[in-house]
């Protein structure tokens, strides 16, 4: 038997872009729901240990910042001025901030086809644990990520591109890192820096490390040109929780679930590879 559901809004997929489409419908008074295929909000955003957010915000994105306890940051070397937080507590505030505004929320719910009448659709059709759904609406937002309504309903879609030999753009796998002596790290970047200063240093930092780590048979091969450190607020410098944005995968499929997995299994041995490095 399907289980139905008839609302104004849906919104297919947490991420920032459907949970902030989401409270936007809510709160301007739509009968709103929300569908997501995880069992938390945020997508790559918080599950990816995305820990930060560049640039200034306004509205919705604005009032997440403030309730997670994001700092303001203007780095001296590599990134651009941005928010650092904790992606963890970001998971529960987003979860807050959808309910508050009176979204009807779903997890471990999975679109699976859209049914289109007269060119627009009109319902889409999900599953979970319970088996089938179905959700009529008078809008649809597609935040798939992967347009999956869209593709469903027919809409042609392009993965890749032509010059691009179909192939999408290298992934990456972030993870989180503690007890990292980050005044440490500092130092080390300050004295290459020193180093090199008033010239254009043909190598990067961590391409230099790489190399000879390659030499001693510390790395098997070189992974990524540097990584992006970020500092998980509230943490002492000595002995901090990190976010490092390195391990990598190249020439990617990402509708692909073979290659998606290829990708995945090669960024976890990466990681384990420079965890020791």
């Amino acid at each position: 038997m399907v289980k139905r559901f008839d609302v104004d809004v849906l919104v297919a997929g947490g991420g920032m872009a459907g949970v902030m489409a989401a409270m936007a419908s809510a709160r301007n008074g739509m009968n709103t729901m929300l569908v997501e295929s995880q069992g938390n909000l945020g997508g790559l955003f918080t599950s990816g240990f995305n820990s930060f957010f560049v640039g200034e915000c306004e509205g919705l994105a604005k009032e997440f910042i403030e309730r997670v306890g994001g700092i303001f940051e203007i780095p001296s070397f590599g990134l651009l001025p941005h928010y650092r937080f904790d992606p963890e507590r970001a998971k529960f505030v987003l979860e807050q901030m959808v309910l508050e505004s009176g979204v009807k929320l779903l997890y471990y719910t999975s679109v699976i086809d859209a049914v289109v009448e007269d060119n627009v659709i009109r319902e889409v059709v999900a599953h979970n644990q319970s088996g089938k759904i179905a959700i009529r609406a008078k809008m649809f937002v597609d935040a798939t990520g992967d347009v999956s309504i869209a593709a469903f309903a027919g809409a042609p879609c392009e993965s890749g591109g032509r010059e691009f030999c179909g192939l999408n753009m290298s992934s990456t796998l972030m993870f989180r890192l503690s007890r990292v002596n980050l005044r440490k790290y500092r130092e080390a970047l300050e004295t290459w820096l020193n180093k090199h200063k008033g010239e254009m240093p043909k190598k990067g930092f961590l391409v230099e490390l790489q190399e000879e780590a390659i030499q001693k048979g510390d790395l098997p091969y070189f992974i990524f040109p540097g990584p992006l450190i970020n500092p998980i607020p509230g943490f002492p410098e000595e002995d901090c929780d990190v976010t490092i944005d390195m391990a990598h995968s190249y020439y990617c499929r990402y509708t692909d679930a073979e290659d998606l997995t290829r990708q995945i299994v090669e960024q976890r041995q990466q990681i384990i590879y420079l965890e020791k490095f």
